[in-house]
């Protein structure tokens, strides 16, 4: 084999290497679990099904500062009347057939 062949091959092979790395980190990850939140922020486990009230609460700013905002904080129940979010699919109950 010439040495022009070798380098051409090895050329390939470098480039051909270098592509797989490049799109390795191009290829977007595979998307995380969705969990149903509603607008207030909280989970559909802190809405009531029957009134569908937030049972949630909520960090409200009480002092301020001049130089970093808000400085103190409470916790106030939540002011959502209604989950909004997307909703579960349902589930649902088949008996295991039996020949």
């Amino acid at each position: 084999m010439d040495p022009f062949s070798l380098l051409a091959g090895a050329g390939i092979a470098v480039v051909a290497y270098l592509a797989g790395r490049l799109e390795r980190r191009r290829r977007p990850r595979t998307p995380e679990a969705a969990e149903p939140i509603c607008s207030c922020g909280h989970s559909l486990a802190h809405h009531d099904r029957e009134t569908r009230a937030c049972h949630g609460r909520v960090k409200t700013p009480v002092a301020f500062d001049k130089v970093y905002g808000a400085v103190d904080f409470e916790m106030e129940p939540c002011t959502c009347r209604q989950y909004i979010g997307p909703q579960p699919l349902e589930t649902f109950y088949a008996p295991e057939i039996t020949d």
